[in-house]
């Protein structure tokens, strides 16, 4: 990490050539495979225009409006979607004899969910994924969904209500409720399957204080194979998240080179099943490697976009913790600057592993490609970024390209590491802003120490 910048790009570039295990043993890291016991359902598509999901812990039917509602796709704790905040939720009703449609989402635009209609349909189209009971005791709905725009239109209409009309005043603080008098016949076929997947964890174990640990986390799980699709059916994911692992592996080797060598331990987390919600990350802070109270922080990094070098690193979820803090410094050093949350609509604060992390009360930092672009500015930087999202996200078309510029992947993974190795070379434990909702946790959790 500490190479010019053309040969870190070099290196990630070679990354994502190789297999995850076989980098993880060309880097000489001391490996830990933990299994993660999942249950697949698969669900049959009964009516056309509702996408019917099972096992998410959704509770409402939350309409999602033009750009100011949280569309997480991942949301599963009370914090992920204050509804008051939030400003516009509504109850799905059904007749308290009837078994009860317990939760549909309404897709209403691309930029309110922060991907188009084809990110749902391939996302959740196929055999669901969730943790037994055992390791994830929450409720379970019996059916969950999406709507389209039109879809909930129409079905709002025929129940004497307006959808549109409703929308807007759930935008409003005090907003109440109001019952949708409609009842939906649903019959699911569904295979229950028990496998495994795996989170493979690297060390470095700290020299002064190795019962103390910085963690690094990326996931290597996407979608799978799509039969159903002509032409390309493997959903490569070779932004989501084939440059996080890149990244992860390239800190890894720069650590494993430090001299001198950290002072606490560095755990490199590649998780699994995080497109099925975030689930191997989940169950690494409940069978944590290092005692929650001993993590230092979780750095993570999901899907870098690779559109070359930009001015500026935006903070996903800013205004969390002092990390931001560190990362600012980092970002100084290079001549750059972060921006905050540009979408904070969006809610991927809540959408990627270190939000398990944060649940679990440890301060963690999640970064995403910045929009200034050394070649273009802040025009070329949102058309790429767009572009990446409307065309590529979650289709089989997110593939490796040889033409890609690294220089930029190169720069943040740096910045990242230098976070981490000032965690590692220090005995500074990062806080949480006094305005976090994650900052309770870690103080009842270091108080009690």
């Amino acid at each position: 990490m500490t190479a010019p910048r053309q040969r870190g790009a070099a290196l990630l570039a070679a990354m994502l050539t190789v297999t995850l295990v076989a980098a993880f043993a060309a880097a000489a890291l001391w490996q830990q495979w933990r299994a993660v016991e999942v249950e697949s359902a698969e669900r049959t598509r009964v009516q056309p225009g509702w996408l019917l999901l099972g096992a998410l812990d959704w509770s409402r039917l939350i309409l999602v409006e033009d750009g100011r509602g949280s569309s997480a796709d991942h949301l599963a704790e009370p914090w992920a979607v204050p509804l008051e905040e939030a400003r516009l939720s509504t109850f799905l009703a059904a007749d308290k004899n009837v078994a009860q449609f317990d939760d549909a989402i309404v897709h209403t635009t691309n930029a309110a969910a922060g991907y188009p209609w084809s990110v749902v349909r391939n996302s959740w189209g196929g055999p669901q994924l969730a943790l037994p009971q055992s390791e994830d005791p929450g409720p379970r709905l019996p059916v969950a969904g999406w709507l389209t725009r039109d879809a909930a239109q129409r079905l709002f209409a025929k129940a004497g209500l307006d959808f549109d009309k409703l929308a807007a005043e759930a935008d409003h603080r005090g907003f109440r409720p109001v019952d949708l008098k409609a009842s939906a016949s649903i019959t699911l076929d569904s295979k229950i399957a028990h496998g495994s997947a795996d989170n493979v964890l690297g060390l470095i174990r700290g020299s002064e204080h190795p019962d103390q640990a910085v963690v690094f986390s990326a996931h290597w799980d996407h979608l799978g194979e799509d039969a159903s699709l002509k032409g390309d059916k493997i959903f490569n994911g070779a932004i989501d998240n084939g440059t996080g692992i890149a990244a992860l592996l390239e800190i890894a080797k720069a650590f494993k080179a430090q001299k001198p060598a950290p002072k606490r331990s560095v755990v490199f987390a590649a998780v699994t099943l995080e497109e099925s919600g975030l689930l191997g990350s989940l169950y690494y802070t409940r069978h944590p490697v290092f005692p929650i109270d001993k993590t230092v922080a979780d750095i993570n990094m999901d899907a870098m976009d690779v559109i070359g070098p930009t001015r500026n690193l935006q903070i996903i979820g800013s205004g969390q913790s002092q990390l931001e803090d560190m990362l600012k410094a980092a970002l100084k050093k290079q001549g750059r600057f972060a921006i905050p949350d540009q979408t904070p609509e969006n809610g991927f604060y809540f959408r990627s592993d270190h939000f398990s992390f944060a649940k679990a009360g440890v301060p963690a930092l999640m970064t995403q490609t910045g929009d200034d672009m050394v070649d273009g500015g802040t025009a070329a930087g949102r058309k790429a970024l767009d572009d990446y999202t409307d065309h590529r996200y979650h289709t089989p078309l997110d593939n490796f390209d040889p033409k890609w510029d690294f220089s930029g992947v190169a720069e943040d993974a740096q910045a990242l590491y230098e976070v981490g190795r000032e965690l590692a070379g220090s005995n500074e434990w990062p806080e949480w802003y006094k305005d976090s909702e994650f900052r309770a946790r870690r103080e009842k959790m270091m108080d009690a120490k």
